[in-house]
């Protein structure tokens, strides 16, 4: 009995000890395998809507032990050349590593709902910064008018040709400006999101100057009527381009 039963009580050590040694040395394993992820080299400062090149990444190699979740939430190293042309969305420093949320994508395409008009208005490039606005904000313009001073007769002076005979001096203009609004954005040139992720995908244009804004149609499909509102602004900006139209960004209703 001894014999089959120390024969039995071998085999099964021997078979504890190969997976103690298996699992010892899996661990080590692990420790010196790793996984490559994508980071920017040292040196280099790229800054937001800078192109990222070739030459700004490199491959960081971590510990396969020590990765935990991150690869759910960075770039591996087989994924450069997909990124290579993109734009920053934000600043990076060498020995960073791209992570995934920093590569959003902009929203497909606009939606109007029922009853609704996208409606363009060019705005002066010296009163507005589109970096600070962002489609789903609400805005309200500033809108310069220019109208003759009818209570004012033209002043009569000397015509200067010896007769005495009065000349009309040309009547004087008063200057002033409506606020029309408040209007909810859009678009921003053909921008649909964020200025970082449009700094991603192209840099800033001079089509930022264009906003598309939202308005009330009070008519049909067929026979569309703007807004009250919305048509005075129409009218306006016909009459003085885009000269010294201003943008108020009114106060974000998000809770903070």
């Amino acid at each position: 009995m001894k014999g089959p039963i120390g024969l039995v009580v071998a085999l099964l050590l021997g078979v504890l000890a190969a997976a103690l040694n298996w699992v010892y040395l899996e661990g080590k394993t692990r420790q010196v395998r790793s996984v490559s992820f994508l980071g920017i080299r040292e040196g280099a400062a790229i800054r937001p809507g800078d192109e990222i090149q070739d030459a700004d990444l490199v491959e960081v190699r971590i510990p396969e032990l020590h990765t935990g979740k991150l690869k759910d939430y960075v770039y591996f190293y087989d994924d450069r050349e997909t990124l290579k042309g993109f734009r920053a969305t934000r600043p990076y420093l060498g020995g960073e590593l791209l992570r995934r949320e920093d590569f959003r994508t902009p929203p497909p395409e606009l939606r109007l709902a029922k009853g609704q008009l996208l409606a363009w208005l060019s705005v002066d490039s010296r009163s507005f910064v589109p970096e600070l606005v962002n489609p789903g904000d609400r805005v309200t313009f500033i809108v310069p008018t220019a109208t003759p001073r009818a209570a004012l007769q033209p002043t009569p002076v000397d015509a200067g040709d010896g007769t005495g005979a009065p000349a009309a001096a040309p009547a004087p203009m008063a200057s002033n400006v409506e606020m029309i609004g408040p209007f909810v954005i859009a678009a921003i040139g053909s921008r649909l999101g964020s200025a970082e992720v449009s700094r991603a995908a192209r840099g800033r244009g001079m089509s930022d100057y264009e906003l598309g804004i939202v308005v009330k149609n009070e008519g049909t499909d067929a026979e569309p009527r703007l807004e009250a509102k919305a048509a005075r602004l129409a009218e306006l900006s016909r009459r003085v381009g885009n000269q010294g139209i201003g943008v108020l960004l009114h106060p974000s209703t998000e809770a903070r």
